[in-house]
This record gives structure tokens, sequence and C-alpha cells, in this order.
């Protein structure tokens, strides 16, 4: 038996000091984000003590550093990370739905803006984050982002001028 708990003691020791990264320990941050939701706070405190006395916590922690961060450091992306999230902003009348899509570095977006009468128009950005160039199509038109900030319009005989100035 000691000799079992050694053979494990050092299996784990060795993963966690070897895979030579910390992490996003998304598995975690998911489960705490699930827990701070909850509006009751007797319910959420409750809940809190219920995952720490049965180890929920300590078992997506374990499986998080033992498991997830080595598969993301090997291979550079975590399995638990979404690669697709959903946003909504109300501004008065105005709806703006907005689909986000991460696929190695490049996030790209579209966003529906809808008011009162129905759909409005909608924008399509994609960004590259290792350059931070981005390309916009609004509502089927191509564009693409000036180092100026400005847009212009891509049509096979070249750029045309765009006077449109993104703000920040």
């Amino acid at each position: 038996m000691k000799r079992l708990l050694l053979v494990v003691s050092t299996a784990l020791l060795a993963a966690l000091t070897l895979n030579g990264c910390y992490g996003k320990f998304a598995l975690t941050r998911k489960l705490y984000t699930a827990n701070g939701q909850i509006e009751d706070k007797f319910l959420r405190s409750g809940l809190t003590g219920l995952l720490l006395i049965v180890p929920v916590y300590g078992a997506a922690a374990i499986a998080d550093l033992a498991v997830f961060n080595l598969i993301e450091f090997w291979t550079g992306k975590n399995p638990i990370v979404a690669a697709e999230k959903d946003f909504q902003y109300v501004l008065g009348d105005d709806n703006y739905n907005v689909h986000a899509v991460k696929s190695g570095e490049m996030v790209d977006y579209t966003v529906s803006h809808y008011n009162k009468a129905g759909l409005v128009e909608t924008t399509a950005i994609s960004w590259d984050s290792l350059t931070g160039r981005s390309a916009v199509s609004i509502n089927g038109g191509p564009y693409f982002v000036r180092e100026d900030q400005s847009l212009a319009f891509y049509n096979p005989l070249g750029t045309g001028a765009g006077q449109l100035a993104l703000t920040r």
C-alpha cells in the first residue's frame, strides 16, 4: 500500500511540475462563474459550501491541473474553453445580438441589429488577434479597416477610399 501511494504521489508530482504551464483553469473558472451567477446570496453561499464539502471544486481543480492544462500546454488549446459565445446588448429600442467564433488567431463577430420594425442590418467582423487587422462586411458589402481606423470598400478593381472613421 505504501509503495502504491508513493508511485501515485510521484506520478502526480511529476505531472504537476513537468507540464511547465500555469494554464487557464477553465473548468474551475466555469464552475465558479456558474455558482456566482446565482442571485440569492443564501443559496449561493450554501451551494459554495456544498461544492467545497463534496469536493467538486477540488475535483475540478485537479482535472484542470492534471489533464486540461496539460492538453493546453501541448496543443495550445484548452478543450474546456468555448470557441463560440453569444452576447446581447440593448440600447433603448435597439437590440444587438453578437455571435463570436474563435478559430486559431481569428475571431469572427456577427452583429445583428434589430429595432421594433425588425432586422436593421447585419455586420460581420473578422479580426486577426495576432496582427490586429480587421475586415468588415456590412449587409454583405466587403470592407476592410485601414491603419488610420477608416473603412475602405473592396472591389475587384481595387479599393475605394472610405470616409467612415471607427471609434473605440
